[in-house]
């Protein structure tokens, strides 16, 4: 009898299904907000060009034309920058200006002159130095600003993209050497509020329209929400190379498919648990209820 029935919801479910019948329309909308690299091919153009802001290029590359094509698309694009840090090229390429005005002066502006670097280290670039910039300095704050704003300015971008948004990296082990040297600079001095501090001094350098938007600024919420329009957090993506798989398909061989990650939004991103990203959607709310404004 349970055959039977099994078999009836079978079959009645595929001729509801059947090849002659229309596809339901199901209404959809554009994205808000999409991450893409540079160089994009059509294919990639058409899909990240249904999404309202773009986040992509290089802060000190405004003349890429991947960027130009993009808003000529319509596109609002952010620059992408590394908030608490500059690579000086060991290469021989040559460092962008305001990284080469940061390194010949690295002895007062950075919080790791002679290294460690622990980005380039880890991430096996032979080609980069990371230096840490010391944002309890005015004077780097109000420089860096106006290089913020200028190379916007000249890409004709809605805004800027700060990865490490909140700076809380430097709580990590790795970064030990710049805590000690932000202690003994700024004795009773506070990073995370120097963070904001730049935040602060770059929005007041920015048009009101060009936006400021940081990855997981919440970690470091009242030092660095007042100033940002968005707060983004890395948990949820879909994408090739890093994250895609290469499957072997039937009559199409080896093939490069892209593929979907969940990380949980969670102190320890490594091994996180769901809970822990229904806990942190509370304090979201709370926090945007608090920042966000009418």
């Amino acid at each position: 009898m349970q055959r039977r029935l099994l078999a009836f919801f079978l079959a009645g479910g595929l001729a509801a299904c059947g090849a002659a019948d229309t596809a339901p329309a199901y209404p959809t909308r554009p994205g808000v907000f999409a991450t893409a690299s540079l160089p994009l091919e059509d294919d990639q153009l058409a899909w990240i060009t249904r999404f309202a802001l773009v986040e992509t290029g290089d802060l000190h590359e405004p003349a890429d034309p991947g960027v130009a094509e993009l808003r000529r698309r319509g596109v609002d694009v952010l620059l992408y920058e590394w908030m608490p840090a500059g690579y000086h090229y060991t290469d021989g390429t040559p460092d962008f200006p305001f990284m080469r005005w940061v390194y010949a002066n690295r002895e007062d502006l950075t919080l790791n002159p002679s290294g460690p670097f622990p980005h380039c280290t880890e991430a096996g670039y032979g080609w980069c130095e990371d230096y840490y910039y010391d944002l309890a300095l005015a004077e780097l704050r109000a420089k860096r600003a106006r290089d913020v704003a200028a190379n916007l300015d000249a890409a004709g971008a809605a805004g800027v993209f700060f990865d490490w948004g909140p700076g809380v990296f430097i709580e990590e082990d790795a970064y030990a050497p710049m805590r000690a040297t932000f202690a003994r600079r700024h004795p009773g001095g506070d990073y995370p509020a120097a963070v904001g501090a730049f935040y602060a001094r770059l929005r007041a350098e920015l048009p009101e329209e060009r936006l400021i938007v940081s990855n997981q600024g919440f970690r470091n919420a009242e030092h660095v929400l007042p100033y940002v329009d968005l707060d983004m957090t890395e948990s949820y993506g879909t994408g090739e190379e890093y994250l895609g798989r290469r499957l072997y398909l039937k009559g199409r061989g080896w093939t490069e498919v892209p593929s979907t990650i969940y990380y949980p939004v969670s102190e320890d991103f490594r091994n996180g648990r769901l809970r822990d990203t229904l806990d942190w959607l509370d304090e979201l709310d709370d926090l945007a209820a608090r920042w966000a404004g009418p």
